[in-house]
């Protein structure tokens, strides 16, 4: 059921693939992966298409001396239906050498790499980590990722590369065929990319480099032609706990059932909750790839007009409209929610500070955190107790240590940053007083499974980092112990430590002992012994007025005609198409 076409029907003429002489079929099969050669003996060549079968429907063909390559579509295969905002690409190659595909293993030096601390945590490969057994259950387990893959049948132009996301199945564990796709969600990317680089186990390498082709040419909404809040945007995961059907990658099907528990959605493009780059960004600084660059880049530029909009009196009106949502910026405050999608918000434009080095994107984040959190705040207004709408201020305060891990040697953000590392040291002083595990209250969470215990991870990671500050580490080394023990005994006795979620999110923040030398680096950047005497908190200023009139300075009627007709196309019938 993963290939069913428009209509839910599965309409693939056969299972393989087929080699036929005048019309004839002469060898069938299920896995081809195809060489022609051609030429003189003395000048032979050959052309190999990558991942041939894999990304069917393909076909090879020759006739008169003519050689005829298809890489979307086939002799006998039905039509190839590219729904709007997909793209795809194919690699092949000629060659003289007949070892061609053979390729050489290229292998990091994980010391190397330790030692440039180009990565927040380090990643120290002689630290041991007592969860690698868990992640590498992805790799070896029975039900690792390549296991998934044949068990869904995750192959073909669209979905080859994808992760199937098994723990949706939950609800319906007795279906033989499940389909879900994953959408990145919570970055496997990067989390594999991590895994290679500590182990050299091309296998990583392999499953991340698939993903991120995958990601760059289906997941994301490659079009300008949408509203600007879709525009170039990561389409979510496919609806929890139901089927896919019709819904391939892109958003939800009209066949999928309502009301499948509390709060259901069941509709939605692209948004701020879910934006992952880090994986892209690292992908393309590893093998310059250019598509992951250009995906990065444009998820950082979606997620940026998400939550600024499109500086337009549109856009400013639709901020008026929706001063009440929580998950948006508020338009009278200018402050931004604490929540992951923020957290998202802040990791894609370090993401773009990576790829282009432009200092201002610092002063950007900067401006965010500090419309965000404060050393001053009243952390009981924040509601933690309401665990399922408010567990992803982690999501923040991780992306908060990487600002500060990657700016501490920007000087001129040195008060600044202070004030923002004091902001952080006061949520993580509430953190080891309140904190606990998550399904140590099971009773108050709709879905109490092992995925909020792999999400407990971050906690750790968040209290690491933190830990060079404290005068009094008695408290924070007990909490430490405690939860890394109980996290791991739950996870290891669990069977859903096997499903895609659970690994994709120990793989990214595992390393959490590692965050202590980031946190390390900040202190010494920072005069961390002295913080509290100077570091008062604020928060940004933020007027109406001031959003008014930087919309009016960049006023044009193109502009605001553009913004109407993208957002309201009934309007296209007055305004013209949009361009």
């Amino acid at each position: 059921p993963i290939h069913v076409n428009k209509d839910n029907e599965v309409d693939l003429p056969f299972k393989g693939y087929q080699v036929t002489v005048n019309n004839e079929i002469v060898l069938t099969g299920e896995h081809a992966e195809p060489r022609v050669s051609f030429g003189s003996k003395e000048n032979l060549q050959t052309l190999i298409i990558k991942d041939f079968w894999q990304n069917f429907h393909s076909s090879l063909s020759t006739k008169n001396n003519t050689l005829d390559v298809s890489l979307l579509g086939a002799l006998q295969s039905p039509e190839t239906e590219l729904q709007p905002g997909e793209q795809k690409t194919r690699e092949w190659f000629i060659t003289h050498s007949p070892n061609a595909a053979a390729k050489l293993d290229v292998i990091l030096n994980p010391d190397y790499i330790a030692s440039t601390g180009v990565i927040l945590s380090h990643l120290d490969p002689r630290a041991s980590n007592v969860f690698s057994d868990l992640m590498n259950q992805g790799l070896y387990g029975n039900n690792n990722f390549i296991n998934k893959r044949k068990n869904s049948d995750s192959y073909g132009w669209r979905n080859f590369g994808e992760l199937h996301a098994d723990h949706e199945a939950a609800l319906t564990p007795e279906e033989m065929f499940f389909v879900s796709h994953y959408n990145n969600q919570y970055d496997p990317i990067y989390g594999m990319l991590l895994q290679w680089i500590k182990t050299g186990n091309k296998k990583w390498f392999e499953l991340a480099d698939q993903l991120a082709k995958h990601v760059c040419d289906i997941d994301i909404y490659h079009t300008t032609l949408d509203k600007p809040e879709y525009n170039g945007g990561l389409f979510w995961h496919t609806d929890h706990y139901v089927q896919a059907y019709t819904a391939t990658h892109r958003t939800y099907s009209k066949l999928q059932p309502s009301d499948v528990y509390e709060d259901h959605a069941g509709g939605g493009g692209p948004g701020g909750q879910h934006c992952y780059t880090q994986g892209l960004t690292l992908h393309y600084l590893l093998t310059d790839y250019i598509p992951s660059y250009q995906a990065s880049l444009q998820l950082s530029k979606w997620i940026e007009t998400l939550y600024e909009g499109d500086n337009t009196f549109i856009a400013l009106a639709l901020s008026i409209k929706n001063r009440h949502r929580t998950d948006l910026k508020q338009l009278t405050t200018g402050q931004y929610p604490l929540d992951r999608g923020t957290g998202n918000y802040i990791q894609a434009l370090l993401d773009r500070y990576e790829l282009t080095g432009k200092q201002s994107l610092l002063f950007k984040v900067k401006h965010i955190i500090c419309s965000t959190i404060s050393n001053e705040d009243n952390i009981s207004d924040r509601n933690f107790s309401n665990v399922e709408n408010t567990w992803f201020y982690t999501v923040f305060l991780q992306a908060v240590c990487r600002y500060l891990y990657v700016s501490s040697d920007n000087k001129s953000l040195y008060d600044v940053n202070r004030h923002i590392l004091a902001s952080l040291l006061h949520y993580g002083a509430w953190m080891i007083d309140n904190e606990y595990l998550y399904l140590d209250k099971p009773e108050i969470l709709e879905f109490p499974n092992q995925t909020w215990t792999a999400q407990d991870l971050r906690k750790l990671c968040i209290l690491q980092f933190i830990f060079p500050f404290l005068s009094n580490t008695n408290k924070i080394k007990k909490k430490i112990a405690e939860f890394t023990q109980v996290i791991f005994e739950r996870l290891q006795n669990s069977d859903e430590s096997e499903t895609t979620r659970v690994i994709c999110l120990i793989m990214q923040n595992s390393d959490f002992e590692h965050y202590k030398k980031a946190g390390v680096k900040v202190y010494r950047k920072l005069d961390g012994k002295n913080l509290q005497t100077t570091a008062h908190g604020h928060y940004a200023k933020h007027t109406v007025i001031s959003q008014v009139k930087q919309t009016v300075s960049s006023f044009s009627f193109e502009k605001e005609r553009q913004s109407a007709v993208l957002r309201f196309p009934q309007l296209r019938k007055w305004l013209g198409e949009p361009k």
